[in-house]
């Protein structure tokens, strides 16, 4: 703000009052039950009004690192597919889109309950995938913006476009 000031105004209808609000519930959530892997996942799923898709452990990774973007493809023994760009961009399964970015998509290691972010992941790591759809969320103005979603879409060989406006 220091570098382009703009006016609360601007901020309020641009930026996403309250996301950080959110996050510290959401860690919050995740720490009240903390050691405890399965219902610190369904603690996050609950605050973020989400849905668990599954857990599965990983058949298949690639990741690439280009342009300081890591980018890839997660199987999942379920036949669950995630992409990624840096972020979870898609998330399908049996050739049907479930979720796709600005919805939330995320990774916990089974073991721990920690989010696990694409860059961690290793095959045979068994996660829980959990997503949520993007009204749940305090989103700023580029989340409303296609244009800013087309290079997502090459990044992960995937239409985003067409599943978000």
């Amino acid at each position: 703000m220091a570098r382009n000031p703009v006016t609360m105004r601007y901020a309020r209808e641009n930026g996403a009052p309250g996301a950080i609000s959110q996050a510290i519930r959401v860690g919050r959530a995740l720490l009240r039950h903390g050691g405890q892997p399965d219902q610190m996942v369904a603690a996050v799923t609950r605050e973020i009004g989400g849905e668990e898709v599954t857990a599965a452990r990983i058949t298949h990774l690639s990741l690439k690192l280009e342009g300081g973007f890591d980018s890839g493809l997660v199987e999942l023994e379920t036949g669950h597919k995630l992409t990624f760009w840096n972020e979870y961009m898609t998330l399908e399964h049996d050739g049907r889109r479930l979720g796709t970015f600005p919805y939330l998509i995320m990774t916990f290691d089974a073991e721990t309950g920690l989010p696990v972010t694409s860059a961690e992941l290793r095959a045979g790591k068994k996660v829980h995938t959990v997503w949520t759809h993007r009204q749940n969320l305090i989103l700023g103005a580029g989340m409303r913006d296609p244009f800013l979603f087309a290079s997502a879409e090459e990044a992960v060989g995937q239409k985003i476009i067409e599943y978000v406006f």
